[in-house]
């Protein structure tokens, strides 16, 4: 009896580089799924396979990479109190503020996306002595 024996090739291995084309080609929630498994595949760390994945997609888009979102200007007519309303309530739903500072609060964030206009621009000042009022949530 003649056992006949298959000789399988074995596929070459992806290159780093080949892995992370690939990986930049996927879908962000497909990524999401298989990032886990691929770092410790390539033995390294998740946040350096996401930054080498997010470079791949910005070369293959012809992005420049940035740490900075670009946002498409608002194309409609915008009334000024409208915005000052709705910074107000934005405002006012994630920091306790005294009477008036909500309404100072907003004219400064409103005047701040004009401050290249102005020669001085007043500085906003954030203290407390109240522990947990929202400063930090004011500031980011």
């Amino acid at each position: 009896m003649v056992k006949i024996m298959s000789i399988e090739k074995e596929q070459p291995r992806e290159t780093l580089e080949e892995t992370v084309t690939r990986l930049a080609e996927l879908s962000p929630l497909k990524y999401d799924q298989v990032r886990k498994t691929e770092s410790k595949k390539l033995n390294i760390r998740i946040s350096t396979l996401d930054d080498e994945v997010q470079k791949a997609r910005c070369v293959s888009n012809n992005e420049k990479p940035s740490a900075v979102e670009e946002l498409e200007p608002f194309d409609e007519s915008l009334s000024t109190d409208e915005l000052l309303t709705e910074i107000s309530n934005q405002l006012s739903r994630h920091v306790f503020l005294p009477a008036g500072a909500i309404t100072a609060l907003s004219l400064w964030c409103l005047g701040t996306f004009s401050m290249n206009a102005w020669q001085l621009w007043p500085k906003c000042l954030i203290t407390s002595p109240e522990k947990r009022c929202g400063k930090t949530t004011l500031v980011e």
